[in-house]
């Protein structure tokens, strides 16, 4: 999928548990949701046949429900706010203004950025930066750290923030270029692959836990269709009788 696709959907997810618990809704249905919901919105044409056919477990059947069902609950809990503003568009403004600019006179090709900076989106999926900085800025730290994954001087974004976006202002430039460190340092803190025993206990305190909320439905279903017909409503009821 196209790479403003993932990024919609990591955000849709993220703002989705902002509010809500992994105990509430399954992360692993919410995603494919995320997912589908943002292919529809950045216009990635995929019909839903085509979509559950990439998925790698579930049935089709189930997964399309699963899907379709959580669609409107993922809409309702995002209140409608389905506009997600990636950096890929402005680090594309970013580049073209730095190259047209006198802060590349020391003729560095400002393209080498690009494998570093497709890394730096990649990871930072997995991170909270989405939520925390703005689009532009996540673009500007994208291209600070390709400069620095490819050996070349980081300090030309120095200059172009000093010179073309904040000329009149220093401490504001100097603020700026803090805050391009602060996302990078974010996006390499906490997008580092976790431990194979992490990932695994997580996996299983899951699988207990649906297990357990299976249970727990089932209970459910049992005590509100209970003998009598009146389930919990009637046993409240007779409680209420008891006490009069």
């Amino acid at each position: 999928m196209w790479p403003g696709v993932r990024w919609s959907a990591f955000a849709y997810f993220k703002r989705f548990y902002v509010r809500h618990s992994s105990m509430e809704y399954s992360p692993k249905s919410v995603m494919m949701g995320c997912f589908y919901l943002a292919a529809k919105i950045e216009e990635f044409n995929v019909s839903i046949d085509d979509f559950i056919r990439n998925l790698r477990s579930g049935t089709p059947e189930s997964n399309t429900e699963t899907i379709l069902s959580l669609e409107p609950v993922i809409m309702l809990k995002l209140d409608y706010h389905l506009t997600v503003h990636s950096p890929f568009r402005p680090m594309e403004g970013h580049l073209i203004d730095m190259k047209n600019s006198d802060c590349c006179a020391n003729d560095v090709d400002l393209e080498c950025v690009r494998p570093g900076a497709e890394k730096f989106y990649q990871k930072g999926l997995v991170t909270d930066v989405m939520l925390l900085f703005p689009p532009a800025q996540i673009a500007l730290a994208a291209v600070r750290h390709g400069l620095l994954l490819a050996g070349k001087p980081a300090t030309i974004v120095d200059d172009y923030v000093h010179s073309k976006l904040l000329p009149e202002d220093a401490t504001s430039a100097n603020k700026l270029i803090a805050r391009l460190d602060e996302i990078i340092e974010c996006v390499e803190r906490q997008g580092q692959i976790q431990p194979q025993e992490t990932t695994d206990r997580l996996q299983t305190r899951m699988q207990q836990w649906n297990k357990l909320q299976i249970a727990l439905e089932q209970r459910t279903k049992m005590r509100v269709s209970g003998p009598g017909g009146g389930g919990l409503a009637g046993d409240e009821a007779n409680n209420s009788d008891d006490d009069d």
